[in-house]
This record gives C-alpha cells, structure tokens and sequence, in this order.
C-alpha cells in the first residue's frame, strides 16, 4: 500500500541519518572550514594555532611563529610605548626644575668683553662737577673704545623664599613620578584588556563555525526529507536562511579577530608587530581581599592620589613663597672692569650690598591670590578622586563577583542547551519535531556558549581592572 511504502522510506532515512550515512545527509563541504585568526590561542586542546596576518610577514609555518604570553606583551609595551616615554621625559624636566631651583644657593659669574670705535664730541654747557661752561667741541676725530668686565652676583638672604622654590620643584617632582606610575599602570592595564578582547573574538569565531557546520547538517537533513517527501519546501528554506544568518555572524566574528589584533598590537606600542601566537590564560582565582581591605589599599596605593597629595604640597609651598615675597631680601655684587682707549687699559672695581624691601607691589597680591586658589583646586582634586578611586572599586569588586557567579550559570546552561539540542534533533530525525524546534536549540546553544565565553573574559577583565583601581596592578 502506498502509505505503508512512504512510512517504509522515512524509516530507512531516519536509519541511515542515525548512522551517519550520506544517503539522507550530505558529507561537510570543504568550504565550511573557518578562516585561521589573525593571532591564533594556543590552548591544551588545540596545540597547533594559525599564523597571524599583520605586517610585515612572518613565517608561514605554525611551528615557527612564537608565542607571546601576556606577561612578555606587557613587557614588550612598557619597552615600546610612547606614552611612557612621554611621562619619563615630562619627569626628566620636573628633575631640571629642581636643579634650577637649587641654582639660588650659588652665586653668578658673568664676563663681559666689549669693542667699539666712536667720535667724543661735545655740544656745550655746564660742567656737573665744577659748575663751569663747557665750550663747543666738534671734530671728526674718532678713537677706540675696549671693555673687559667681570661681574659677581650673590643672593644673600631672601627670607627664605629660595628654600621655598626648592621645596616647590621637589614635590612637583614626585607628583611627575607618580604620574609616571600612573601611565605605566594605564599601559598594563590596556594590555590585559585588549588581550582578553582578542581571546573573546577568537573564541567567538569557533562558536560561530560551530553554529556554521551546525547550520549544514540542518540543511542537508531538510533537504534529504524534503527529496523523500517527508518535510515540506519552507524547511529547506528556513535552513538556507539560518545558514546565512549563521554565515553573517561568523563574517562579523572574524573581522572582530582582526579589528581586536591591531588595537592589541597599538597598545603593546608595536602597530607592526610580526605575526604571533597567544598563550591563553584565562584561569579562575579567588578574590585576593575583601571589598574593605581593597578600597583600603586603593585609598593608600593608588599613585593617582598620591600625585595629588604631592601637588597639594606643592601649593602649599607656592602659597608660603608669595607671602614671602612681601619681605626684604639682601644681596652682593661686586665687578671689576678694564677698560680704556689704548694700552695700557686703567682697571677699576666696585663691590657693594644691596637691600630691597618691597613697599608698593600690586602684582604680589595678585599672586597671594593665584596660590591659595591653586592650593583649593589640588585640595578639591584630591577628595574627588578618593570618591573616584571608592567607586571604582566596589564597582570592580560586584563586577568581579557578578562574573563569577554568570561563569557557573552559563556553564550549565550551555549543558541543558546541548541536551535540548539533541533531543529537538532526534524529534526531528524521526519525523515527530519541527525544524523550528531545532533551529532555536541552536541558538540556545550559541548563546549559552557565548555567554560563558563573555563571563568568562568579564571576569578577568573585572580582576584586573579591582587590581588596578586597589593599587595592585604595577
């Protein structure tokens, strides 16, 4: 009977999709293989990465293309990173002023040699010295005029105003130290997160192939059905259509490895970096401290505060120095000059104090009130950053604590949604489910698996970011 020769073919097809065979499910084409990652990720069950595609070239064989741990690519970008050479040079110049500072304990020496040829005419009148007329003299006669001088200068006592220069370059210094530390920290940092950045891309590409071969098989077993009139044409179509959509996301996952590999290679300072493997490290650790203990450590390490507290010093010092510019200062000079008209030259010299007592200074006030100003805004500067640096590390902290409790939801989800995945596939290969219910077990199953995979990179992420925001990181 022609019901009983229909129901005879589904089960033969069944049968053989069941045992693999190509009768009802076409074998994987060659094209559904993903494309080898700009970095490949070395882990214990994949041995063997691709070679990277950035320039210039590098060896073509896997075996050859060394491997980078994430330590080795901090090292590389605290080598190479410009941004740390401009806090070292922004030091170095914080370092000069402290040397200018100290100059003022030091007297000066300055020469002087001078030539000139000019005529000594005079136009008349009254002598100064002895209150008798001058006659009228004019010629054309012109005779030389040679200068040596030797001049000598010597602070004395400034009321104390040259110990205050000094005290201000001395914590300007330290502030542009920390702010070195700083940047070295931020440099690390941004390692450890375009790192994970690129681990998470080149994780999603494998879930993306999945999802593709996945996709495959669902077409291939529509089709099969279909051949045998066991499954209508709109199962083929909804297959070719999720194979797209399957085939788009994996597009977009790639070009994610690529756009994640040149922001990895600019911050290791390197933007040509030669193709390299990457050795993953994404283990789970505990937390290392208690939310107190961290926000304790932030508030007592963290060099973006300590700056501060050197430039509140530093306003402190500048705030005394413009109120001792208000007082006298006394200094030395003295000079000795050989000068004269033909050999041989008379020498003369001169040696005397000087004491100067401001009495009328607008601009002294001006700058009173430029100091104490300054000295506010570092005061204000530094509360609100120890605001900053609490925030940060109880956002950090829940953050870190959020990931770790999404690592083990997610890592039984991905188990029911591989369960449910081959229950909907066998309901569908005996003929009882729809293609849907399939369709939408695989994509429980790539999202289950690109959750854990996020929760999983946002735990480090969040681990690195608590160490930085407590301290910890450098």
């Amino acid at each position: 009977m022609p019901w009983m020769t229909r129901l005879t073919w589904v089960v033969v097809c069944a049968g053989l999709i069941l045992t693999g065979s190509a009768g009802c499910v076409g074998q994987r084409p060659a094209t559904s293989q993903v494309a080898a990652p700009s970095v490949a990720v070395s882990t214990a069950s994949d041995p063997a990465p691709a070679t990277g595609a950035s320039s210039p070239p590098g060896p073509s064989e896997a075996g050859e293309v060394p491997e980078l741990t994430l330590e080795r690519l901090i090292q590389i970008a605290l080598e190479n990173q410009p941004r740390i050479r401009n806090a070292e040079a922004v030091r170095r110049g914080a370092e000069a002023r402290v040397g200018t500072a100290r100059a003022g304990y030091f007297p000066t020496i300055n020469t002087t040699l001078g030539y000139n040829r000019a005529t000594a005419n005079i136009g008349g009148g009254i002598s100064p010295a002895t209150g008798t007329p001058i006659p009228r003299r004019v010629s054309g006669t012109s005779v030389n005029n040679q200068n040596f001088t030797a001049g000598f200068s010597q602070n004395i006592f400034d009321s104390f105003r040259r110990e205050w220069r000094v005290q201000v370059a001395r914590e300007d210094l330290n502030a542009a130290g920390f702010d070195l530390s700083t940047t070295r920290q931020d440099v690390i940092l941004n390692v450890h997160q375009t790192y994970y950045n690129h681990l998470l891309a080149v994780r999603l590409v494998e879930v993306s192939q999945e999802a593709v071969e996945r996709n495959i098989q669902n077409l291939n077993r529509a089709k099969g059905f279909f051949e045998v009139g066991t499954r209508p044409k709109i199962d083929v179509t909804r297959a070719q259509v999720d194979l797209a959509n399957a085939e788009l996301d994996r597009v977009r996952a790639r070009n994610r490895v690529a756009t994640t590999l040149t922001a990895l290679n600019n911050a290791i300072g390197v933007p040509d970096h030669p193709p390299y493997r990457l050795k993953e490290e994404l283990e789970i650790t505990p937390t290392p401290a208690t939310l107190e203990e961290s926000i304790r450590m932030g508030l007592e390490s963290r060099t973006e505060l300590r700056a501060l507290q050197a430039r509140i010093r530093s306003a402190e010092a500048s705030l005394t120095l413009a109120r001792r510019n208000f007082l006298p200062s006394l200094s030395g000079d003295a000079n000795w000059n050989y000068r004269g008209q033909e050999l041989p030259f008379a020498p003369n010299w001169l040696a005397g104090v000087t004491l100067t007592v401001p009495v009328l200074n607008p601009p002294l006030f001006s700058q009173h009130n430029e100091a104490a100003a300054t000295l506010a805004a570092a005061q204000a500067s530094a509360e609100i950053t120890q605001q900053n640096i609490i925030l940060e590390v109880q956002q950090n902290y829940l953050a870190l604590e959020e990931a770790r409790e999404r690592i083990r939801t997610s890592e039984v989800l991905v188990l029911q949604a591989r369960e449910n995945l081959e229950l909907a596939e066998g309901r569908y290969q005996v003929g009882v489910g729809p293609l849907i219910d399939v369709t939408d077990a695989q994509l429980a199953l790539t999202r289950a698996e690109s959750e854990n995979i996020q929760a999983l990179i946002d735990f480090k992420l969040a681990e690195f970011q608590l160490r930085k925001a407590s301290g910890l990181l450098e």
